[in-house]
């Protein structure tokens, strides 16, 4: 929330902004299970 609130200060759209680091957020689960599957290898991330 704090860096959504600082970065939302520092850009003209910050709608766009929250919106794209709320979908990165809600995607690191993802993403952190995809590299524990790879085995550290490589994804599609």
């Amino acid at each position: 929330d704090y860096i959504l609130m600082n970065a939302q200060s520092f850009t003209p759209n910050s709608n766009l902004l929250s919106d794209f680091l709320q979908k990165l957020c809600a995607s690191v689960p993802r993403r952190t299970n995809a590299v524990l599957k790879a085995k550290g290898g490589h994804t599609k991330y």
